[in-house]
């Protein structure tokens, strides 16, 4: 899998094929609005302080999918209530730009490593996914943790980011 950012608020995730497995869409550079586009599409929300919810468009019906919450010590948590999984976001390390997906045993899924394009002006993301894990990093999953690392280079970049704690 391979991510492209197109812009600052179209990102794109393709396959081995370098077919199109999914989309993130922002509706602006806010990041409060955005679209999911898998196999399904889902609409993502920021609905209160540091926190979004991610629904799935079903005949005019949404239906609540994902909640995604920041958390003490910038710890972002994903959770999927249906599937009763959790994951955890974060930063690796504190010299090392890079992002890691953890599940609920505190094992890595996947790693992103964000890179700033010069000729977009614009952050291209590296995306490095544990074999082990390989069948659970879904093309949603994945989209998820891109928004996630999206939210916090826009606050480390000091641009539009909705309020991720209150203070």
């Amino acid at each position: 899998m391979q991510l492209v950012s197109e812009s600052h608020t179209h990102i794109r995730l393709l396959d081995i094929q370098h077919k199109v497995a999914g989309e993130l869409i922002y509706k602006d550079v806010t990041m409060k609005e955005a679209t999911l586009q898998v196999q399904d599409i889902y609409a993502l929300r920021y609905t209160g302080t540091g926190k979004w919810e991610c629904f799935r468009l079903e005949e005019k019906k949404e239906k609540l999918h994902s909640r995604m919450k920041v958390n003490r010590g910038a710890v972002m948590e994903l959770s999927f209530p249906l599937r009763r999984k959790t994951y955890r976001f974060k930063r690796s390390g504190a010299w090392r730009l890079r992002f890691v997906l953890l599940n609920k045993q505190g094992e890595e899924i996947m790693g992103i490593l964000p890179g700033i394009n010069w000729k977009k002006m614009i952050h291209d993301f590296t995306l490095q996914i544990n074999e082990e894990f390989r069948e659970e990093c879904s093309s949603l999953l994945i989209l998820h943790a891109v928004h996630c690392a999206n939210c916090w280079m826009s606050m480390m970049n000091g641009g539009p980011v909705p309020a991720l704690v209150s203070v």
